[in-house]
Parts: structure tokens; C-alpha cells; sequence
């Protein structure tokens, strides 16, 4: 017989293991299926989505006495899209919904659509990755990037992009804004205006209205 005070490490074997809450591992919120347009596919009309683009007309300048013989020729052209689709597969046996804590079995029915989230979102960006890129691999991204890519989307001349235009930032990038908005202001800095407000409540502000 055992000689002393008794303590919970004493008699462990008699306490019951209890899971107070469950919770997945957090993620980000999708982001990119909300910054495209969605269109369903009517059934049976194949696999692809098919859109017509029209090339644009030229016109002329012509007089009173002009005699115009020079028809313009519509010109058209595919835009072809075969979706993709994302799925998810699990199995829990009967044993396991028997015997797991119930709440560990709440968060799990939530799960597979996150997974699927996240797929699109990755696919998302993976298909906004464009040809023209600005800035320089491994310095810290600025405003005037931002900037330029906006006005390259208004301002190009095949075909302009229309406002409003979004953009979508890794928080580490968000930092490099406001380290270069408030950069300027000093190891005691008493800034105004803008600089302001994100030195405040970090930088939240549109660039060059994106």
C-alpha cells in the first residue's frame, strides 16, 4: 500500500479522456471563384464551352462625293473552355461513426468541401498566372506594380479590361506595401492622411483604384 497524498497522477488509469472541442487545420477563404464569371454548361450540349468572338470593324473617312465600295468582312473566332471537375472521395466505416467522439465527427462533415474550395481557389491562381509580368523575382512587390497592371488591363489596345479590377495579394506582399507607404516616416513617425490610416490599421487602401 502506497503512503502519501493522492493525486490525479495517482489514480490516472481512472481518468476518462474527454475531447472538448474538434476543429481542422484553418485555411484561407476562397478567393478567386468569386473574381470570375460562372456559367453552366445546358445539358447535352457536349463538353466544352463555346464562345463566339467577333473581330472588330474598320471604318473610314469618306467625303460627299465618295463612292464607297470597300465592305468590311465580320471575321469570327472560337473561344473553346472544357471545365474541369473536382471531386472528393472518403470512407468511414460504421465502426468508426460508432465509436468517435461525436464532435470530432461534426467538424469532419465540413471538410470535403473546404478541400474542394481550396482546389478551385489553387486553380484559380494557377490560371491567372499571365505572360506579362512585372516586377522582379525576389524583391519585395510596390505599389507602382499594382499600378502598371492596372493600366495595362484599362489601356490595352486589342481589348481594354473594364473596372472595377481586383487584385489578389499573399499578406506577406500586403506588408510590403505598408512598408513602403510608412517607410518614409521615421523610427517616431506622426504620419498623416493615408499614410495614416495604414500605419494605423494596416494597409487596406486601393491601389490606383484596384
Amino acid at each position: 500500500m502506497a503512503a502519501g497524498n493522492t493525486t490525479t497522477g495517482a489514480l490516472a488509469d481512472s481518468l476518462d479522456t474527454i475531447q472538448a472541442a474538434a476543429r481542422s487545420r484553418r485555411q484561407f477563404d476562397g478567393v478567386m471563384p468569386q473574381l470570375v464569371d460562372r456559367v453552366e454548361l445546358d445539358a447535352n450540349t457536349g463538353t466544352s464551352w463555346r464562345e463566339i468572338l467577333l473581330a472588330n470593324l474598320s471604318a473610314q473617312a469618306v467625303t460627299e462625293n465618295t463612292v464607297l465600295d470597300n465592305p468590311q468582312q465580320y471575321d469570327d473566332s472560337a473561344i473553346t473552355i472544357t471545365p474541369e471537375m473536382v471531386q472528393i472521395q472518403t470512407f468511414i466505416t460504421d465502426k468508426s461513426s460508432r465509436n468517435l467522439n461525436s464532435k470530432v465527427l461534426a467538424k469532419m462533415g465540413a471538410m470535403p468541401g473546404e478541400a474542394m474550395m481550396r482546389k478551385k481557389d489553387q486553380d484559380g491562381l494557377t490560371a491567372a498566372d499571365a505572360s506579362t509580368q512585372l516586377g522582379a523575382a525576389g524583391s519585395p512587390v510596390q505599389t507602382g506594380d499594382v499600378a502598371a497592371a492596372r493600366y495595362r488591363i484599362t489601356s490595352n489596345a486589342t481589348e481594354p479590361g473594364p473596372m472595377p479590377i481586383s487584385g489578389v495579394f499573399h499578406g506577406f506582399a500586403i506588408k510590403d506595401f505598408y512598408d513602403e507607404l510608412v517607410g518614409g516616416t521615421g523610427s517616431y513617425p506622426v504620419p498623416d492622411g493615408a499614410t495614416a490610416e495604414v500605419f494605423k490599421s494596416g494597409f487596406s487602401l486601393p491601389i490606383a483604384n484596384v
